[in-house]
Order: C-alpha cells, then sequence, then structure tokens
C-alpha cells in the first residue's frame, strides 16, 4: 500500500510543524521523484523554515516537472518579491503568463506587484490579459480610477500607504516591501492542485 504523503503532510502543516512537514516532502520526492507535488511541497516548507534560496530552488524544480501550473510560478515570484528582487519577480510572471497563458492568476499578481511599483498602466495592461475573471475586473476598475486621478496613488506610494489611492483594496494585493503578505489568492499548497483555473 503506497503512503498517503499528502495527508501526513497536510496534518503538520496545519499544525505549523515544517520541518516535519519538509521529511514528508523530502521522501515523497526520493519515491516519486516526476511529481512536481512534492517539490512545490518542500519549497513551501523551506519558505516556513525562513530558507529562501532552498525554497527557490525547490520551486525551480518543481517548475521543470510542470511548468504549465500556474500556481508554481505565482509562488516563485512571490519568492522573488519578498526578498526585494522585484526584476526577477517581474520575469518570472512574465514567462509564467508565456507557460500558462490562460492562468488568471499570474495576470492578476503581476498586475499588483506593477501596481505597487508604481507602473500603473503596465499593471492596466497586464489586468487587461487577465479575461472576465471579477477579482481581475475590480482591480482593473480601480486602476482605471488611478489613472483618472494619479495623485493620491502617487502620494500613498510614497507614504508606503495601499496604492489604490482611493480607499479600495485591490483583490491579492500586497506590497513589494511588505514579505508579511502574499500576493497569491488561494492555499499556498493543496498537494495536488494544478494551478491552471482558466479564465472565464
Amino acid at each position: 500500500m503506497r503512503t498517503d504523503y499528502g495527508a501526513i503532510a497536510r496534518a503538520h502543516l496545519a499544525a505549523g510543524e515544517w520541518a516535519q512537514a519538509l521529511a514528508v516532502a523530502q521522501a515523497a520526492r526520493q519515491e516519486l521523484p516526476a511529481e512536481s507535488t512534492w517539490h512545490h511541497l518542500a519549497a513551501v516548507c523551506y519558505e516556513g523554515l525562513q530558507q529562501p534560496a532552498a525554497a527557490e530552488a525547490a520551486y525551480r524544480e518543481a517548475l521543470a516537472l510542470d511548468g504549465g501550473n500556474g500556481e508554481l510560478w505565482c509562488s516563485l515570484a512571490q519568492l522573488l518579491t519578498q526578498q526585494q528582487r522585484t526584476t526577477e519577480a517581474l520575469a518570472v510572471y512574465g514567462e509564467g503568463a508565456i507557460a500558462c497563458p490562460e492562468f488568471w492568476g499570474l495576470d492578476l499578481n503581476w498586475g499588483n506587484l506593477l501596481l505597487t511599483l508604481g507602473e500603473p498602466e503596465a499593471a492596466l495592461a497586464v489586468y487587461g490579459r487577465g479575461g472576465t475573471h471579477p477579482d481581475v475586473q475590480a482591480n482593473r476598475e480601480i486602476v482605471r480610477a488611478i489613472l483618472r486621478n494619479p495623485v493620491p496613488y502617487y502620494q500613498n506610494l510614497t507614504q508606503g500607504r495601499s496604492p489604490s489611492g482611493n480607499g479600495k483594496r485591490l483583490t491579492g494585493t500586497t506590497s513589494a516591501t511588505s514579505p508579511t503578505h502574499r500576493l497569491w489568492i488561494g492555499p499556498r499548497c493543496n498537494l495536488g492542485g494544478k494551478g491552471r483555473e482558466p479564465r472565464p
């Protein structure tokens, strides 16, 4: 009978036991090296253990196995953003958008990062790729309002506040300088999800 690595890992993750969950991921990677899920889990555990270099390597290993998984691209870009490596994060979003052209979550998070970097026009262009998903549409409308009256937006950016500038919160956003928040919407590691939800 095959070990249910997913159930064991979920129990450790629920208890905040990063090292134990990592041990499960490592065992699963040994037994099932071609399954990206376990590399993804290892990356999440390394993040929880404050080991960003190991997390980055594990995300890249997972992407080498499953480059069509939008969640992996988002997670890697967020990890880079947390380390103030925003140029690299933007490149990862761009690569992910090519690899997963139907995955709206990449467009949402990519646009959000651009907006926090003071690039509302570029953010609007990226949100425009995101189809009709309600979260993307909501952020697109916020950016259109910003472009009609950009002064509060730029004042908020220079003062370290929310970039929306009009009291509305962006969906799924964070500041590029705020490592305690994630850009990605949804579970960090769902142990089997593919991050392939198409645009509506």
